[in-house]
């Protein structure tokens, strides 16, 4: 037997032993990715179930998951986990949104969560995005789909979230309009829709004829001027009334439509009228006229009013 042919048998076990070995590195080194990985990502669930289960506090849950970045990443990576494997999804968005605007790198996984098939998901995934804010920007188109949501308290989410971004959410004033004109949508979302076109500011100029009409109707409810008035009906009117004042630059574009308001018979369209002119000030010269015809009116409130709105314009207050 040749030198060579004796090595053989020599050099197949060194070969295996060398793979063999090589192998166990491989699973030792997954086995330890797994649990980097999985550890902590164990340890986020175990803190939303046992605050789901009531058995910690909120304020103990957000103590256990740490201090954001780290637990942003972490609830992020927890949130776009599958249904099967029982990611409590709903808590892992409540948490997120307890840690607010230093949440912003989880937004994507949050806008992925607006479209689960579990209500309550998708409603705390919409809060956190309201708490986040601004930064949230990126969200804006998936909450414009889930203003038509089934659910109410996902609508409600979605809507006061695009007010919170801000300007950047100014794509969902038509869709926020709708909600205004929509005379089967309750009260309470109608004031929500007005809150949100006044968080957007100027950039809804589009929704200010829809705010001023609001606001008109919201006064002509026989309640509205009862200091006892139902209280969803009161914050429609101090919403639209508010809307009216942060669109700011818009508003003067309606002077003429606000004077030609002036002399209609409805009492509750004089009155805003008289109101949203003074609110303009200086800008809303040409409505001296008008308005000086009205500290004849019949109503007390008007003749107040239109006087108020003579001095803010003259700039005497």
């Amino acid at each position: 037997m040749s030198e060579a042919d004796a090595r053989k048998p020599i050099d197949k076990t060194r070969r295996a032993v060398v793979i063999a070995t090589a192998g166990i590195v491989v699973i030792f080194g997954l086995l330890a990715l797994y649990l980097v990985m999985a550890a902590p990502l164990w340890q986020v669930h175990a803190t939303l179930r046992d605050w789901d289960e009531d058995r910690i506090s909120s304020d103990e849950a957000m103590k256990r998951l740490g201090e954001p970045p780290r637990s942003v990443r972490r609830l992020a990576i927890y949130l776009r986990l599958p249904r099967w494997m029982g990611a409590n999804r709903q808590y892992a968005a409540l948490a997120l949104g307890r840690i607010g605007p230093e949440a912003k790198a989880a937004v994507p996984a949050l806008v992925k969560a607006l479209g689960d098939r579990n209500a309550h998901v998708r409603a705390d995934a919409a809060s956190a995005l309201y708490f986040i804010g601004p930064a949230a920007k990126t969200a804006v188109p998936a909450l414009i789909g889930l203003l038509g949501d089934t659910d109410r308290y996902v609508r409600h989410w979605a809507v006061v979230a695009l007010g919170k971004i801000g300007p950047e959410a100014r794509k969902a004033v038509p869709a926020l309009v709708k909600i205004l004109e929509d005379e089967d949508t309750d009260v309470q979302m109608r004031s929500w829709a007005a809150q949100a076109l006044g968080g957007i500011g100027p950039d809804a100029k589009a929704a200010v004829p829809v705010l001023v009409k609001a606001l008109v109707e919201a006064l002509g409810d026989p309640g509205a001027v009862d200091p006892f008035m139902d209280l969803t009906r009161r914050d429609y009117v101090q919403a639209a009334s508010w809307a009216l004042d942060r669109t700011g630059p818009a508003v003067r574009e309606a002077v003429p439509m606000l004077i030609s308001m002036l002399e209609r018979e409805n009492l509750y369209e004089r009155l805003v009228a008289a109101k949203e002119l003074g609110r303009i000030g200086p800008e809303a010269q040409e409505a001296i006229s008008a308005l000086e015809k009205l500290l004849k009116d019949p109503s007390k409130d008007v003749c107040r009013t239109a006087a108020e709105a003579l001095k803010k314009i003259r700039g005497e207050e």
